[in-house]
């Protein structure tokens, strides 16, 4: 099993608000609607109950599963389809009062011929997606 790992980023809000606010699919697809318009053309992002689908040109359809919640410190995604089967951790720990640390890791079964083609692309994306969640209004 291969893990990629975000740097930890703070928001300046608590950590329920931001567990709250991420835990909540629906929640999920109103920040999917103020994504701006280069992210949006990269991807579509349909939400449905407990599945988070992004529909992109390069990869085409991937659907996560909200497989785990542990208040206040863990969100996992699993995907349900996807070429090569990975989960998503979203990581919170409160840092003060009113801010959060966030790390997002991508954990990945990667066989030793595709890990050096792929492992950079991973990475990107997993430090792209804390960046995101870093940079919502919670």
């Amino acid at each position: 099993m291969s893990t990629f790992k975000s740097a930890e980023r703070i928001v300046a809000y608590n950590v329920g608000t931001v567990y709250n606010r991420l835990s909540d699919t629906e929640n999920f697809q109103n920040m999917a609607g103020n994504l701006p318009q280069e992210l949006k053309d990269k991807a579509n992002i349909h939400i449905d109950n407990d599945t988070l689908t992004l529909s992109t040109p390069q990869v085409g359809d991937i659907t996560f599963q909200f497989a785990k919640r542990v208040p206040n410190e863990l969100i996992r995604l699993n995907t349900m389809s996807s070429p090569i089967p990975f989960s998503i951790d979203i990581k919170l720990a409160a840092e003060q009062e009113e801010q959060t640390k966030i790390a997002v890791e991508t954990k990945i079964e990667l066989n030793p011929i595709i890990k050096p083609m792929i492992s950079k692309p991973i990475q990107n994306m997993t430090d792209k997606f804390a960046e995101f969640l870093a940079s919502i209004q919670y």
